[in-house]
């Protein structure tokens, strides 16, 4: 892999996990599902006035818009705002590929290999480690909600995998376009329209900085940048670059939130994801030797 992709490669998985901490630092601000809204209404317009629509039928686009944007990113918001934090979120969304494993399992019959068990093993080690250190009411009722995004995450890929080949900025913006009047409206009702209005008219620059941030770059320029990877290089050479964004949101929360990296989270944060390289890359490991003997 060249210089430039490789630089690409790793400022994408910054972004995403310097994303957790902006997210973080806006619902001071705001609540989640308003967030939530003006994100997906900032990543859809004007956007979908210039771009094609995906071609997939509209039914399979809505239940998309609805699981990846409303469900799975209103659910990662919300167990923000309860007081998880960014760091361990970003560290616990990585189940999500555990929960696709099963997914390959149960739906596709995919055979589950040794690897797959000893990894999920490591990993919820690890899992558990966290776990155990939720030290507040609070840290545990965003705890749900999180592992409810790593299963619509899990979902998300299942409903990607049934569209087949499609244009990933436009699946971003027309499956925003459709996430942001459910948003509203549920922010309307459940949060109240004093939020909402305080959320588009009463707020500082640094708010609006970080609403673009999540909106601008996490959104339309990485997904983009990333779908340019996965199209030009080997996907055994791309994927093992999304195991860095927990370490870049850990880092983050630690500088910008003053969240303690402390000892315990450095160890689970190794387990889960020497537990997922397992997962991922045994095969390649095995084979290896098997080509070394």
């Amino acid at each position: 892999m060249p210089f430039l992709s490789l630089f690409i490669s790793l400022l994408i998985t910054a972004i995403w996990g310097l994303n957790f901490v902006v997210i973080k630092y806006c619902l001071v601000e705001t609540k989640p599902l308003a967030l939530c809204a003006l994100r997906f209404f900032l990543s859809s317009i004007p956007f979908i006035f210039f771009i094609k629509r995906p071609k997939t039928p509209f039914w399979l686009l809505t239940l998309y818009g609805i699981v990846m944007f409303v469900i799975q990113f209103g659910l990662l918001f919300l167990g923000l705002f309860l007081g998880m934090p960014a760091g361990l979120a970003s560290l616990l969304l990585q189940i999500q590929v555990f929960f696709s494993v099963f997914i390959g399992i149960f739906v596709f019959q995919e055979k589950i290999r040794l690897w797959n068990v000893i990894g999920c093993l490591i990993s919820f080690v690890g899992i558990g480690i966290v776990i155990a250190h939720l030290d507040s009411s609070i840290s545990a009722q965003g705890l749900l909600p999180i592992i409810g995004t790593a299963v619509c995450s899990s979902a998300g890929n299942l409903i990607t995998k049934k569209m087949g080949n499609v244009n990933s900025i436009s699946l971003v913006a027309w499956g925003s376009f459709i996430a942001w009047p459910i948003l509203f409206l549920l922010s309307l009702f459940i949060e109240g329209p004093a939020v909402l209005i305080n959320t588009i008219l009463d707020q500082k620059i640094d708010f609006w900085i970080g609403v673009g941030y999540i909106t601008y770059l996490a959104t339309l320029f990485a997904y983009g940048a990333w779908s340019w990877l996965v199209t030009n290089y080997p996907l055994k050479a791309v994927t093992p670059f999304t195991l860095l964004t927990p370490i870049f949101a850990l880092l983050g929360a630690a500088i910008f939130l003053n969240e303690p990296l402390v000892l315990w989270k450095i160890f689970a944060t190794i387990l889960v994801l020497t537990g997922l390289t397992i997962s991922l890359f045994g095969h390649h490991v095995l084979r290896s030797f098997a080509r070394f003997d």
